[in-house]
């Protein structure tokens, strides 16, 4: 069959040749347009309807487009997904080379489950689902795991499902944080000598950090990319470093300090750039001016080496010294009582 269009798969150009065909699609269009491989978002804050007609005339564009360059979209497999904290609902449709755009609660935007109102449920429980089907499986490959076997199959098989993404979906809620941390709970009680310890004992002879810790870690270490320019500035241009947004210096900590941006919703205060803001503009100058990823790793684990969180995940504070930098996990849980061992 003729190939009238498109790129030829598995060759060492074909992803760049690829992008080089679809990198002028963006240009087409007045609303925001994130591109990812063939995966396609366009997305418009709608406060009336000249925002949604505005919406609708750029997916006719990229149809048009489509047409133009004999690369079709496919619409059954394009959602129409309307994300607010306000629960309400929206009576506008979009359509897509003539189909209507089926309107979802929720839809997996690589690797990570988005809902409507930006609460993660779906994800967390998602991911929970799949690590605990990963460690039951590892329960059933061996009558007798002990710690040595275990903690290699459970760091690359079962706490990679939960670690992923988690700087986007970091939650703050106490039942979504116990939801998360249950999986290592369970699966530490499972091993020999270990079900009479409490969950922080069990971690201690492990030496495994609890989920929560990693979050905050991997937090930084985003941070870390971000800052030292490993990423593509922008694509986060949402982290605005503290010199270019403000006169005043200070002569604390370090000088690659990012701006703690303003939040008025626990939502908005969970965000990324807002939440590790403050634990970031706190570390020391000899931990965020590392050379490279690893050196930032093995620096920062150093300087955390005592922080309670990282084996006690109720101990959910992160500490520079006498100054606390990260709000307790379960202060702003709503009064929600955490699990037991």
């Amino acid at each position: 069959m003729d190939v009238t269009s498109g790129i030829p798969q598995g060759s060492v150009l074909g992803p760049i040749l690829f992008v080089l065909y679809i990198n002028d699609l963006p240009d087409e269009v007045n609303s925001e347009v994130y591109l990812f491989a063939d995966d396609t978002k366009i997305f418009k804050v709608i406060g009336n309807d000249t925002d949604s007609e505005t919406l609708r005339r750029d997916l006719d564009t990229l149809a048009q487009w489509s047409n133009t360059w004999l690369l079709k979209f496919h619409p059954s497999k394009c959602k129409h997904l309307h994300v607010s904290r306000k629960g309400e609902s929206t009576e506008t449709r979009y359509c897509l080379l003539g189909n209507q755009l089926d309107l979802c609660d929720h839809e997996k935007d690589i690797g990570v489950t988005i809902d409507k109102e930006i609460n993660f449920d779906t994800h967390i429980c998602q991911k929970v689902n799949k690590a605990n089907s990963m460690f039951a499986v590892i329960r059933r490959s061996f009558h007798n795991l002990d710690a040595k076997t275990f903690i290699p199959l459970y760091k690359s098989l079962v706490r990679t499902h939960l670690d992923y993404a988690s700087s986007v979906y970091s939650p703050y809620k106490m039942k979504h944080i116990d939801q998360l941390e249950s999986v290592q709970r369970r699966a530490t009680r499972q091993l020999p000598n270990m079900k009479n310890l409490s969950y922080p004992e069990r971690l201690r002879a492990l030496k495994l950090p609890t989920l929560s810790y990693r979050r905050i870690r991997g937090d930084m270490i985003e941070l870390y990319k971000i800052t030292s320019g490993i990423y593509d500035k922008a694509a986060v241009d949402f982290i605005k470093p503290w010199r270019e947004t403000t006169s005043r210096t200070s002569s604390r900590t370090h000088d690659m300090k990012i701006f703690p941006q303003r939040a008025h919703t626990k939502v908005r205060k969970n965000a990324f750039s807002v939440r590790s803001a403050n634990i970031w503009n706190s570390l020391p100058a000899h931990v965020v001016t590392s050379k490279t990823v690893n050196t930032f790793k093995n620096r920062l684990d150093k300087f955390w080496g005592d922080q309670e969180l990282l084996y006690d995940n109720y101990k959910a504070d992160i500490t520079s010294g006498s100054h606390k930098v990260y709000e307790s996990l379960i202060r702003e849980s709503s009064g929600e009582e955490p699990l037991g061992t």
